[in-house]
C-alpha cells in the first residue's frame, strides 16, 4: 500500500504516507539531476531520445533509415525513421508530441529541485509544495522537450540534402534486381544510412556485398548502376 488510513477520535480519518514527499523530491532530484550530470559530462558525444507510440529517434555515429520509409521535403533535405500513424495529420494529438525521454528528465530534476527547496526553505505547505513541483516540472519539461524537438526539425546537421546522396559509392546490404526493391547502405557524415534502392537498368542485379554507385534519388529511393558503368557514362570515379 502507498498509504494508511488512521481512524481519528473525532471519526475524521487521516492519510499517512510511509514515504515522506521529501524523500520523493529528493530522489527525484537525484535521478534527474544525475541524468543531466552525465549527458553535460558526455559532452554531446551520444545522444538518444527514445519517443513512445510508434517512434524511434536515435542520435550517434550510426543511423538507420527504414527501406520504404525515408522521406525527401520539397526544400531538398531528406532524412530518415519510423514515423506513427498518429503523427500524421495529427501530431498534436500524438503522444509522441508531448512525452520523450529529455521530458522525464527535465521534469525529475525540476520536480524534486522545486519540492526540496519549498520543503526546506518556505512555509507552504506539503500539498502547495507536491501542486508546485509538479506544475514547475511539468513546465520545464514540456519546454525543453518542444525545444529540442523544434531544433531537431530546423538543425542543418539533421537534416541531409539530396545531392548528399547522389554520385556517393554505396554497399548493397539487400539484393537488388533491376527494379526489384532492395537496399543499399552510404557513408555520410561519419555515419552509415540504409535507404531502399533500385538498378537503374532493369536488367541489372546486384547480390549483398556488391558496391555500387548512387546516380539519383526518386521517391525516396536511390537509383543505382556499377562502378563501370558510372566510369564509362562519367569518365570519372565516384566520390
Amino acid at each position: 500500500m502507498i498509504e494508511n488510513l488512521i481512524p481519528l477520535a473525532d471519526g475524521a480519518i487521516l492519510w499517512t504516507f510511509p514515504v515522506p514527499p521529501v524523500t520523493v523530491y529528493v530522489v527525484s532530484l537525484v535521478v534527474g539531476g544525475g541524468m543531466l550530470l552525465i549527458s553535460s559530462v558526455l559532452g554531446g558525444h551520444a545522444s538518444t531520445d527514445v519517443q513512445v507510440d510508434g517512434g524511434f529517434d536515435f542520435s550517434g555515429d550510426v543511423h538507420t533509415d527504414v527501406p520504404g520509409d525515408m522521406h525527401v521535403d520539397p526544400s531538398g533535405g531528406a532524412d530518415g525513421g519510423i514515423d506513427a500513424a498518429a503523427g500524421h495529420g495529427h501530431e498534436w494529438f500524438s503522444l509522441t508530441s508531448w512525452f520523450s525521454i529529455s521530458f522525464v528528465v527535465y521534469f525529475l530534476a525540476v520536480f524534486g529541485l522545486i519540492g526540496t527547496s519549498l520543503t526546506y526553505l518556505s512555509d507552504v505547505d506539503s500539498r502547495g509544495v507536491a501542486a508546485l513541483a509538479v506544475l514547475g516540472g511539468v513546465l520545464a519539461g514540456q519546454a525543453v522537450h518542444h525545444l529540442l524537438r523544434f531544433l531537431r526539425k530546423t538543425s542543418g546537421n539533421s537534416a541531409l540534402n539530396v545531392t548528399e546522396y547522389v554520385n556517393q559509392q554505396a554497399c548493397v546490404t539487400i539484393a537488388i534486381n533491376g527494379h526489384n526493391r532492395g537496399e543499399v547502405a552510404i557513408t555520410i557524415r561519419g555515419g552509415t544510412r540504409f535507404i531502399p534502392a533500385v538498378a537503374r537498368q532493369t536488367n541489372a542485379r546486384f547480390e549483398k556485398g556488391d558496391r555500387v554507385v548512387i546516380v539519383e534519388v526518386n521517391d525516396a529511393t536511390a537509383e543505382v548502376v556499377s562502378h563501370e558503368e558510372y566510369a564509362s557514362s562519367t569518365c570519372g570515379q565516384p566520390a
